[in-house]
């Protein structure tokens, strides 16, 4: 690098790409809450890339049209796990007339999956590389409770449609059903007001007031739908099983799979009890979906081997609907940045919530 430190903008806050893995290196120069620059449009000339964490952001793709036209590599990055249903069905991306992630605009798309290599570069985007996530991995080793206990819960969007939510719902409540009648000691931690108000709690601990590393010490057994939260349980050796209630592809897989009643009575047992041989299968899946490099490597690789890029018709399209979307946003463009501060101060003092 010849002794020149790497100059590199985060549109977004210093914790939110702590939270990641990102730690203070002595090759770079970092320069965070970036997207308050998007007026500048001479901001590229004095950085050396430009890093996002927000795909449809306006304020992302202004900022990256700044970095490309310098000459600059950008880059987007994930801060979870690649899921299909959200990318193709979540209506808040759908709404605006594109898929999240399909395209992308920036020139490295750093996901925190190895999954997520193949199905992106498969799209016609081939720079995509993938980084060892704090958030997704933890940050310590939690030793497994004396006494067998498992957690119920869900990912923050676990459903879509009305038909997806009536059947998690009935999933979640068939195994507590199962769950009381024999007598086995579990809690739930859910946050989705809709689903609580679905399901009978009623005496159930609902426990929700620490973050996942923390409440994870009283269990030995999770059972989620698809997450982030399954590979953090599988790295922390809890037997995890996954709630299947839509057709969708599954790109997190773990040892134990649920879709009725009938299956979770037959494998709860096993389950519970951490099987040896689905332990050792669930092994096989963990060590295929973590990355070996955290995001600092990865970054300064990038820029090392950086070459601009020719954009296409599809990008085109993308940047054009964005644009719209900014000019006839209802909201002031202009207050986003601030908006976005508030809630970020707000989730660092409460971050059990998020």
């Amino acid at each position: 690098m010849n002794n020149h430190k790497i100059k590199v903008l985060f549109s977004e806050s210093k914790e939110h790409y702590t939270s990641l893995g990102l730690y203070d290196d002595d090759d770079f120069i970092f320069e965070f809450d970036g997207m308050r620059f998007y007026k500048n449009n001479k901001i590229g000339r004095e950085f050396d890339a430009f890093v996002c964490g927000y795909y449809s952001l306006c304020h992302n793709l202004i900022l990256s049209d700044y970095f490309k036209l310098e000459g600059k590599p950008t880059f987007l990055i994930s801060d979870g796990i690649f899921d299909f249903a959200n990318s193709f069905y979540n209506r808040k991306h759908v709404k605006d007339g594109f898929f999240l992630f399909f395209p992308i605009y920036q020139d490295y798309f750093i996901s925190a999956d190895k999954n997520c290599i193949k199905y992106i570069s498969n799209s016609n985007f081939k720079s995509v590389k993938s980084y060892l996530s704090k958030r997704v991995v933890g940050e310590m080793l939690v030793p497994l409770p004396i006494q067998k206990k498992i957690l119920i819960t869900t990912a923050n969007s676990s459903y879509f449609n009305t038909d997806e939510f009536e059947q998690v719902c009935d999933l979640i409540s068939d195994i507590i059903s199962i769950l009381k009648n024999k007598e086995i000691n579990f809690s739930v931690r859910i946050y989705d007001k809709k689903i609580i108000e679905s399901i009978d709690l009623d005496g159930i601990f609902n426990d929700i007031n620490t973050d996942f590393e923390k409440c994870l010490i009283s269990y030995s057994s999770i059972i989620t739908t698809p997450s982030s939260i399954s590979i953090l349980a599988m790295k922390n050796k809890r037997s995890v099983m996954h709630l299947i209630y839509r057709t969708t592809p599954q790109n997190i897989q773990c040892a134990w799979n649920v879709y009725n009643s009938i299956v979770f009575e037959r494998d709860l047992d096993g389950f519970l009890n951490h099987d040896e041989i689905r332990i050792k299968q669930q092994n096989i899946i963990l060590n295929t979906l973590l990355p070996e490099r955290d995001i600092n490597e990865v970054i300064k690789s990038c820029i090392s081997d950086y070459k601009k890029k020719e954009e296409d018709k599809e990008i085109e399209n993308f940047k054009k609907n964005i644009y719209h979307k900014m000019l006839t946003s209802k909201f002031n463009f202009n207050i986003e940045y601030s908006a976005r501060k508030i809630f970020n101060k707000i989730r660092k003092h409460f971050k059990f919530i998020f």
